[in-house]
């Protein structure tokens, strides 16, 4: 009876590893409802995304004074004036053609500011939660598609390790429970 129910979704001819549909006018149909759909909700998720990024910046205060400055200059001058941006092109009408695009570059850039930060202080695991953020905002609140947010995450694990191994000062027990944490989630 089950199986019954769930017929229809085997005849929708999707692609198992992108999602999209082979059909390219039903894949044009779907994107379209899916922006007039998801727009509002990845506006406002880039507000929030924003404020919490920048709150965040009281940890930094706290964690850290050695590089305050470097974080802080990550954090307010490189990666939340891309988050508000994000948010009012939101406004436009060219917001439409490149918003995929957009977030999946800024889900990078947030997530590379955290992994700088979290190479940098590699005995504080608090930042790696901040990495964990990204990862669920990602997928859950920007409305990032699932081939883009898949290679967004999977690439940003790559930076942290890549980084980690050849410029942090990372233990290597550190490093996998990281990764074991960062792949589960």
């Amino acid at each position: 009876m089950l199986e019954d129910s769930y017929a229809h979704i085997k005849n929708m001819d999707i692609n198992r590893i992108t999602l999209r549909f082979s059909d390219k006018l039903k894949e044009k149909e779907f994107v379209k409802y899916y922006f007039q759909n998801s727009y509002k909700a990845t506006r406002t998720s880039f507000l929030l995304i924003f404020l919490l990024y920048s709150v965040f910046g009281y940890l930094d205060y706290i964690t850290t004074s050695e590089y305050l400055n470097l974080f802080w200059g990550i954090r307010f001058f490189v990666v939340d004036p891309l988050l508000l941006s994000v948010f009012l092109l939101s406004f436009t009408r060219i917001f439409e053609k490149i918003w995929q695009s957009l977030i999946f570059f800024t889900y990078l850039l947030a997530a590379l500011g955290i992994i700088i930060m979290m190479v940098i202080l590699p005995q504080d695991f608090i930042y790696s939660n901040g990495l964990l953020l990204i990862f669920f905002a990602g997928f859950v609140f920007i409305k990032l598609r699932f081939l883009l947010g898949t290679i967004a995450g999977l690439t940003s694990l790559a930076l942290y390790n890549i980084i980690a191994i050849f410029y942090g000062n990372i233990d290597y027990n550190s490093l996998f429970i990281n990764d074991f944490f960062f792949v589960s989630a």
